[in-house]
Protein backbone atom coordinates (compact mmCIF):
# COMPACT_ATOMS: atom_id res chain seq x y z
CA UNK A 1 0.00 0.00 0.00
CA UNK A 2 1.48 3.33 -0.99
CA UNK A 3 1.51 6.53 1.05
CA UNK A 4 -1.47 8.15 -0.68
CA UNK A 5 -3.71 5.13 -0.13
CA UNK A 6 -2.60 5.01 3.49
CA UNK A 7 -3.62 8.66 3.99
CA UNK A 8 -7.02 8.06 2.38
CA UNK A 9 -7.65 5.09 4.65
CA UNK A 10 -6.69 7.11 7.72
CA UNK A 11 -8.92 10.03 6.68
CA UNK A 12 -11.84 7.67 6.13
CA UNK A 13 -11.28 6.05 9.54
CA UNK A 14 -11.20 9.46 11.20
CA UNK A 15 -14.45 10.32 9.39
CA UNK A 16 -16.06 7.14 10.70
CA UNK A 17 -14.90 7.94 14.24
CA UNK A 18 -16.31 11.47 13.88
CA UNK A 19 -19.62 9.98 12.74
CA UNK A 20 -19.78 7.77 15.83
CA UNK A 21 -18.88 10.70 18.09
CA UNK A 22 -21.63 12.76 16.46
CA UNK A 23 -24.19 10.50 18.15
CA UNK A 24 -22.76 11.32 21.60
CA UNK A 25 -24.26 14.73 22.19
CA UNK A 26 -25.77 16.62 25.07
CA UNK A 27 -27.62 19.94 25.29
CA UNK A 28 -25.66 22.96 26.46
CA UNK A 29 -28.74 24.61 27.98
CA UNK A 30 -31.45 22.02 28.74
CA UNK A 31 -34.49 24.21 27.89
CA UNK A 32 -33.08 24.68 24.36
CA UNK A 33 -32.59 21.16 22.93
CA UNK A 34 -31.27 22.36 19.56
CA UNK A 35 -28.16 23.87 21.22
CA UNK A 36 -26.17 20.65 21.48
CA UNK A 37 -22.51 19.89 21.99
CA UNK A 38 -20.73 16.89 20.49
CA UNK A 39 -17.14 15.76 20.15
CA UNK A 40 -17.20 15.06 16.41
CA UNK A 41 -14.76 17.85 15.58
CA UNK A 42 -11.92 16.21 17.53
CA UNK A 43 -11.06 13.62 14.81
CA UNK A 44 -11.19 16.39 12.17
CA UNK A 45 -8.79 18.45 14.25
CA UNK A 46 -6.46 15.46 14.62
CA UNK A 47 -6.64 14.90 10.87
CA UNK A 48 -5.82 18.55 10.20
CA UNK A 49 -2.81 18.36 12.50
CA UNK A 50 -1.60 15.05 11.09
CA UNK A 51 -2.34 15.34 7.37
CA UNK A 52 -2.91 19.03 6.70
CA UNK A 53 -5.81 21.46 6.83
CA UNK A 54 -7.47 20.14 3.67
CA UNK A 55 -7.71 16.67 5.23
CA UNK A 56 -9.49 18.21 8.23
CA UNK A 57 -12.00 19.90 5.93
CA UNK A 58 -12.55 16.62 4.06
CA UNK A 59 -13.19 14.81 7.35
CA UNK A 60 -15.76 17.47 8.28
CA UNK A 61 -17.42 17.09 4.87
CA UNK A 62 -17.52 13.30 5.04
CA UNK A 63 -18.98 13.21 8.53
CA UNK A 64 -21.76 15.61 7.51
CA UNK A 65 -22.56 13.69 4.33
CA UNK A 66 -22.63 10.41 6.27
CA UNK A 67 -24.90 11.80 8.99
CA UNK A 68 -27.33 13.06 6.32
CA UNK A 69 -27.35 9.66 4.61
CA UNK A 70 -27.76 7.68 7.85
CA UNK A 71 -29.84 9.94 10.08
CA UNK A 72 -31.48 12.29 7.61
CA UNK A 73 -32.12 15.97 8.13
CA UNK A 74 -34.59 17.58 10.45
CA UNK A 75 -33.72 21.16 9.54
CA UNK A 76 -33.85 21.14 5.75
CA UNK A 77 -30.02 20.97 5.53
CA UNK A 78 -29.62 24.27 7.40
CA UNK A 79 -28.27 22.64 10.54
CA UNK A 80 -25.90 20.38 8.61
CA UNK A 81 -24.51 23.26 6.54
CA UNK A 82 -24.06 25.36 9.69
CA UNK A 83 -22.30 22.44 11.44
CA UNK A 84 -19.99 22.05 8.45
CA UNK A 85 -19.19 25.77 8.25
CA UNK A 86 -18.51 26.07 11.98
CA UNK A 87 -16.40 22.90 11.88
CA UNK A 88 -14.36 24.26 8.98
CA UNK A 89 -14.01 27.58 10.81
CA UNK A 90 -12.51 25.65 13.73
CA UNK A 91 -10.36 23.12 11.86
CA UNK A 92 -8.98 25.12 8.93
CA UNK A 93 -7.27 27.96 10.85
CA UNK A 94 -5.88 25.54 13.44
CA UNK A 95 -4.50 23.30 10.70
CA UNK A 96 -3.01 26.25 8.83
CA UNK A 97 -1.31 27.60 11.95
CA UNK A 98 0.01 24.14 12.85
CA UNK A 99 1.50 23.57 9.42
Amino acid sequence: MNERTSKLVKVSLLSAIALILRYIEFPIIPPFPWLQFDFSDVPAMLGAFGFGPIAGVVIELLQNVLIIVIKGTGTGFVGEVAKFLFGVALVLPAGLVYH
